[in-house]
């Protein structure tokens, strides 16, 4: 796996064209580094192939992705008839699914490393039992 620069993980596809990777690295787009994975399995079996460790603490994709887990819990209301009052998300529910889904990563061995607000009190309570 490549590591970008936003430090999203992505795998090269077997199609890709040199030439494009090259333009993409001359125009200024970082080409990134290896990094080492493990396979993991998910509650149900289901196989997954992971970093070594899921670096959080260096961008803010939990925000931008929580506005796309918004969306999807918008459609996943629509089957129930439910609606909202306005386009706003709300944030308490957004943190509480995207807890829950990070929580099954973790069961299945996937490490994360944060360093937010929204995690330091857990971060400060581990540190303390290690002392």
């Amino acid at each position: 796996m490549l590591l970008s620069d936003t430090n999203f993980e992505k795998k090269i596809s077997s199609n890709y064209e040199w030439n494009e990777i090259q333009r993409h690295h001359e125009n200024g787009g970082g080409i990134g580094e290896l990094i080492d994975t493990v396979e993991l399995e998910l509650a149900g079996g289901k196989r997954i192939e992971a970093p070594e460790t899921v670096n959080l603490a260096a961008c803010d994709c939990l925000d931008e992705l929580g506005y796309k887990l918004w969306d999807a819990i918008g459609e996943y209301m629509v089957l129930f008839g439910i609606r909202t009052e306005d386009d706003y998300p709300d944030w308490k529910t957004v943190k509480a699914v995207q807890e829950t889904i990070i929580q099954e990563f973790v069961k299945a061995g996937v490490c994360f490393k944060f360093h937010t607000v929204y995690t330091n009190e857990k971060t400060e309570k581990d540190a303390g039992k290690s002392e």
